[in-house]
């Protein structure tokens, strides 16, 4: 970055001596105020041409580099931001089931598996429940995760072990 903007400013300064030499070499009249438009869209052209890099053209490999780490930092907090979504709505899923079959007499531990929806939003997917539950109570706690959870049955593993 400092080395593009060091050969910036002698560029900037080589055209100014150019110009200038060539000013007070043209003799007055018509050609010498053509001379000065030259010299000024010659100079203006130098001093521009960073910002004409910025807008899309080339532009300085250094801020093309850095924007292109820039994007690739916040791709990289995106998914770190999403991941840590995931994680929560997870672990609150998975709370909200622990409590229903709770409530329903039963103890297990749960693990719930998002995925994202069509609207680009993180929803439960699926449920791996284990713990000792009776039929009645696996029954009652598979329709009301499949009702309030939209996790249908076939999402829903069942395994006899160990409550949390």
């Amino acid at each position: 970055m400092m080395e593009a903007l060091k050969d910036w400013i002698l560029a900037v300064t080589a055209v100014a001596i150019l110009t200038s030499a060539a000013l007070s070499l043209c003799p007055q009249g018509a050609v010498k105020k053509i001379v000065r438009l030259i010299c000024g869209l010659l100079m203006l052209l130098v001093v521009l041409r960073p910002a004409a890099g910025l807008l899309g053209g080339n532009g300085l490999p250094e801020l093309e580099a850095y924007r292109a780490d820039v994007q690739s930092d916040l791709e990289e907090r995106e998914r770190a931001s999403q991941e840590v979504l995931e994680d929560i709505i997870a672990e609150q899923t998975a709370a909200y089931i622990v409590d229903k079959a709770a409530e329903l007499g039963a103890q297990c531990r749960v693990q719930v598996w998002c995925r994202t929806g069509e609207d680009g939003l993180l929803l439960p997917d699926r449920a791996e429940i284990s713990g000792s539950l009776t039929a009645g109570q696996r029954e009652e706690l598979a329709g009301l995760i499949e009702s309030e959870l939209d996790i249908p049955a076939q999402r829903q593993d069942y395994r006899e072990g160990s409550e949390g």
